[in-house]
């Protein structure tokens, strides 16, 4: 949901506290988690007037609501930025996990800020994105494997569901695909763990990072934004010896 704003926020009103008035802002439903414990159990907020003039205290009802709005507003925004930082390191780690397993550029990896050189950041995400899509072309197998194919259906369901939406931790991916290994027979250029990394490579996660990487980075160079669409090169030779050649 998008962050609420001053419109979405219910009327102050003046309550009785302590022998004096106070103004209190009802916390809306949708954003109470930004609250106490997380929990969604703080139902309001409450400021004090100070006096118990019940003719001053309406005075001041404007000015202290508009103080408990701003509250509002800095709690959804420090709490999408935690939300922010926490799916950036998650990202960062699937992106480096998946680097190492295939040995991109024998270990020197860039660093996935925004102050890295564009190309290289580019070249970075297209090298994955492209042995992501090798991978997934050797899960699937050939023609003749089609009566095999069928049969693991429901486990490439729960997959794909788990990746696109994210219902699931990094380590039920292993799982899933110990699973189609075994009944599909699957060899070739990739091991297990490089296809277990290929794909969280591809889940939503990894790639908004990238998405939102690339854009800020452009930016800094005053290019248009990326696009997303990954580049895929389709490379003469052996596949033995595809992803050692595409990272040189």
């Amino acid at each position: 949901m998008d962050q609420l704003t001053w419109k979405d926020y219910p009327n102050p009103t003046i309550v009785w506290v302590r022998n004096k008035w106070s103004v209190r802002v009802s916390i809306p439903t949708h954003i109470r988690h930004c609250f106490g414990n997380g929990s969604g159990t703080t139902s309001n907020r409450t400021k004090s007037t100070g006096t118990p003039d019940r003719a001053i205290a309406e005075r001041m009802k404007h000015d202290l609501g508009n103080k408990i709005y701003k509250e509002f507003d800095e709690a959804q925004k420090a709490y999408a930025n935690r939300g922010d930082a926490t799916a950036n390191f998650h990202a960062i780690k699937i992106i480096y996990e998946a680097a190492t397993e295939l040995d991109y550029k024998n270990g020197s990896f860039p660093g996935l800020i925004s102050d890295t050189d564009y190309d290289v950041l580019v070249a970075m995400k297209n090298d994955l994105d492209t042995l992501a899509k090798l991978a997934q072309d050797s899960r699937e197998g050939k023609p003749e494997h089609a009566e095999t194919n069928l049969a693991v259906l429901p486990d490439l369901a729960l997959l794909q569901k788990a990746i696109y939406e994210d219902t699931e931790p990094p380590e039920s991916y292993v799982h899933t695909l110990t699973q189609i290994k075994d009944r599909m027979n699957i060899t070739g250029m990739f091991s297990l763990r490089q296809q277990s990394v290929l794909i969280q490579h591809q889940s939503k996660i990894a790639q908004s990072f990238w998405q939102d990487l690339l854009t800020a980075a452009a930016l800094k160079l005053n290019r248009p934004g990326f696009t997303g669409d990954p580049e895929v090169r389709i490379l003469g030779y052996g596949k033995e010896q595809m992803w050692k050649q595409i990272f040189t």
